[in-house]
């Protein structure tokens, strides 16, 4: 049960990635860097967050930490590398910051409030995207247009494309061959005297 409510978010966040994806990708050459950094920095930040808590049902700590930063890093570059360097780079910081933050998160809370607080970040996740997504066509509407470079487009589908099922391929392959429920009891820690 467990394994499939994970599949399921980490296929809502691909939806809510992919519809920005795609807004800022026909739309690059007429956004500002900085609205490209934003949404990087959102979605990079907040899928590894996400991830990163629900995972807690049934991975390790460590585990947890390497898929979460696999799924905000794959979201930071893919996200980044339609614009340039400066936004690659916001993604691939805010990844590994979403997915060790999730890591913890997740570990640290009751199995009981990781359900809510997954469901709560998702739906924060769907209202950020559809504010970026209305940001993005404001802001083509008032930036003039730039000649679109064909081969730059071709290189730009297909790095997009094998990082995307890399880093599916990676996460899936971790995921299902670490799933184990886990006990979610933090050892205590032994209290030494001094004398």
């Amino acid at each position: 049960m467990e394994l499939f409510l994970q599949f399921t978010v980490l296929f809502i966040i691909i939806a809510f990635t992919a519809s920005t994806y795609f807004k800022i990708y026909s739309l690059r050459h007429k956004v500002s860097c900085n609205t490209v950094m934003l949404a990087t920095m959102v979605f990079s930040t907040m899928n590894g967050l996400i991830i990163g808590t629900i995972l807690a049902l049934t991975q390790s700590f460590s585990v947890n930490c390497i898929l979460s930063m696999i799924v905000g890093l794959c979201t930071g570059i893919i996200l980044g590398a339609t614009f340039n360097l400066m936004t690659t780079v916001e993604g691939i910081m805010g990844g590994v910051m979403g997915g060790l933050m999730g890591a913890m998160l997740g570990t640290m809370l009751d199995f009981s409030y990781i359900y809510f607080l997954a469901l709560t970040l998702l739906f924060i996740l769907g209202g950020v995207t559809v504010c970026l997504i209305k940001l993005i066509n404001q802001e083509a509407h008032t930036i003039s247009n730039v000649e679109s470079f064909p081969a730059k487009n071709l290189y730009l589908k297909k790095l997009t494309l094998g990082i995307a099922f890399s880093g599916l391929a990676l996460f899936s392959g971790v995921l299902v061959a670490t799933s184990h429920p886990v006990e979610n009891d933090i050892p205590e820690v032994e209290s030494h005297e001094h004398h």
